[in-house]
């Protein structure tokens, strides 16, 4: 994904973004709003609503995203404002387990990768392995 410029077009759309949730009451996940309407009301793409919220993120502003229903019991999909800063702290614990795991299974596959290119006689170049 490509950082999006910051300038006064994407500020501007940032600060759209927020108002909209605003209006919205978007301040719960039951009240979340997709990244889909997200852009359809503030006129952009739908894949610079995260990078957008970013640039919220920088000011302080906290915009989370919900995908469904918890061990909380709560319900809803996409983004809304988090203004307890308890539930901020447990979010950015969550992102961090998933990045963690993910860079876990990223490590796994490339272990299984060079496993798989010492099989081969002739390598990806096209050089033949001397000690097969």
């Amino acid at each position: 994904m490509t950082r999006i410029e910051r300038n006064t077009k994407t500020e501007a759309h940032a600060t759209s973004i927020y108002e909209l949730l605003v209006r919205h009451g978007a301040y719960s996940p039951e009240r979340a709003m997709t990244d889909r309407e997200i852009a359809k009301a503030v006129g952009c793409p739908q894949r610079d609503v995260i990078e957008l919220v970013e640039l919220l993120l920088d000011q302080g502003i906290a915009i989370v995203a919900s995908c469904g229903s918890g061990g909380d019991g709560k319900v809803g999909r996409g983004r809304y404002i988090e203004r307890e800063p308890e539930h901020v702290d447990a979010y950015s614990k969550a992102l961090r387990r998933r990045a963690v795991n993910i860079f876990l299974r990223a490590r796994r596959f490339r272990k299984v990768a060079r496993l798989m290119l010492e099989g081969r006689s002739v390598e990806p170049n096209g050089q033949r392995r001397l000690f097969a």
